[in-house]
C-alpha cells in the first residue's frame, strides 16, 4: 500500500509504513512515536475516492463556483480576483465559503488542505493577501470529471 504524505508544504509517496515514519522523522513531524494532526496521512487509492465523493456531493452554489474557478486558473487565484469571480464584497465572505468547503470536507473525512492550498501573500497593487490554488490530488479530480 502507498502512502502520500503532506507535511509542512512538502507532499511524498513512499511505499511502507516504515518508509513514513522515516520521512515524517526527516521532516519533524514525528514525536516519542506519535504522528500529531498536521500531517495528513492516507492512501493514494483512499484519498482520490473520497475526494472525487466530496466533489459529487457538494451543493450547487458558491462551493462549487470556487472549485470551477480553481480549476479553470492553472496558477491559481488572489483573494481578490476570488472574490470578483463569486461577486463578493469582502475577505470576510469569502472565509464564509472557504469554512463551508472545510466543513463539508471533513464530512468526507478530507481536511480543508486536501482541497485548497492557501498561500499568505500581500500585494500592494491590488490589495490582495492571500493565493488560492487546487491541491494536485483535487485538480486531477476536477479534470476526471470534466472529460
Amino acid at each position: 500500500m502507498g502512502f502520500r504524505v503532506k507535511a509542512k508544504n512538502v507532499t511524498v509517496e513512499v511505499d511502507s509504513e516504515r518508509e513514513l515514519r522515516s520521512v515524517l522523522s526527516i521532516l519533524g513531524v514525528v514525536s516519542n512515536g506519535a504522528v500529531p494532526t498536521p500531517a495528513t496521512i492516507a492512501s493514494e487509492q483512499t484519498s482520490g475516492e473520497r475526494l472525487l465523493k466530496f466533489l459529487n456531493h457538494l451543493p450547487e452554489g458558491y462551493q462549487v463556483i470556487v472549485i470551477r474557478s480553481l480549476a479553470k486558473a492553472t496558477v491559481g487565484l488572489t483573494d481578490v480576483e476570488l472574490r470578483q469571480h463569486l461577486g463578493l464584497a469582502n475577505n470576510s465572505q469569502l472565509a464564509g465559503i472557504m469554512a463551508g468547503l472545510s466543513k463539508n470536507a471533513g464530512a468526507n473525512g478530507l481536511s480543508y488542505e486536501d482541497i485548497v492550498e492557501r498561500q499568505q501573500r500581500t500585494d500592494v497593487r491590488d490589495g490582495s493577501k492571500y493565493f488560492y490554488k487546487l491541491t494536485d490530488g483535487m485538480r486531477d479530480v476536477v479534470s476526471v470529471g470534466a472529460d
